[in-house]
C-alpha cells in the first residue's frame, strides 16, 4: 500500500535518558588543568628550541658568508678571544676536573 505522506521513523521516547549536568565537576577540572599545563610546558620547551635553532643557523650562515651579521660576527670573535684566555682555560680545567691538551701550532 502506497501512502503520499512522508514517513518518519517512530522513537520510543521511554529510551531516551536525560543527562545529568554537574557544575563542579572536579576530575575533568583537574584533567583540563593539567592537560593545559603540559601544553603550555610543551609549547615553552618547543620555542625556546626552535629559537635557540633559529640562532645557531644565522649564526652558522654568517660564518659561511651567506648573510653579514655584524653582532654575530662580534660574538663569535668574542668567543673564541674567551676560550683562547689561559686564565679562562684553566678555570675550566680545574671546574671539569681535566687537562686540555693545547695545540699551539
Amino acid at each position: 500500500e502506497l501512502s503520499l505522506s512522508p514517513s518518519y521513523p517512530t522513537v520510543d521516547v521511554s529510551t531516551f535518558h536525560r543527562r545529568q549536568y554537574s557544575t563542579s565537576n572536579t576530575a575533568f577540572d583537574r584533567q583540563t588543568t593539567d592537560d593545559d599545563s603540559s601544553n603550555i610546558l610543551n609549547d615553552m620547551i618547543k620555542g625556546i628550541t626552535l629559537g635557540i635553532v633559529f640562532v645557531f643557523i644565522l649564526l652558522f650562515l654568517d660564518y659561511r658568508n651567506f648573510i653579514h651579521l655584524g653582532s654575530a660576527r662580534v660574538f663569535r670573535e668574542a668567543a673564541f678571544q674567551l676560550l683562547t684566555d689561559p686564565q679562562t682555560v684553566q678555570s675550566l680545567e680545574e671546574s671539569l676536573d681535566a687537562k686540555f691538551i693545547s695545540t699551539d701550532v
